[in-house]
This record gives C-alpha cells, structure tokens and sequence, in this order.
C-alpha cells in the first residue's frame, strides 16, 4: 500500500527523476531541518562530494523540493 509523507527530495533539472532523502520519522521537522538531513544524507550517500566533483552542495540545494512524497 503506498505511503504519502512530508519528505526533502532532490528534484533532477530535467523533471523527470528525484531522490528521496529524508524519512517519514523525519517528516515533522521544520523546513530548515529537514534541508539540513536532505543535504546530510546526500553527503553520507556519496550523491555530492569527491564521488560526484561536477555535483556542489549549492546545486543540491538548489534542486531540493520539500512536499508530500509517495512511496509506492
């Protein structure tokens, strides 16, 4: 059954793929929070950083979309 939950995603430029990066247990956070463990998790996921040299934290940001998510 799917799940819908306040999530931070990052949002590909194109529209058409994202990436979950919070949790449903993180979805009371406020804004500012649950930006600060979407960008966390990104770093722990190898998403930005030396893995990625051409991905900065700034476009991370940049791309990251807070709303209801659906896990299928």
């Amino acid at each position: 059954m799917p799940s819908t939950f306040r999530a931070c995603y990052f949002l590909a430029a194109d529209a058409q793929s994202d990436v979950l990066l919070t949790t449903e247990e993180q979805a009371q956070l406020s804004d500012a929070d649950l930006t600060e463990a979407a960008v966390a998790e990104a770093h722990r996921a190898d998403l930005i950083g030396d893995a990625h040299p051409g991905t900065t934290e700034a476009d991370l940001r940049a791309g990251l979309v807070i709303g209801d998510y659906t896990l299928a």
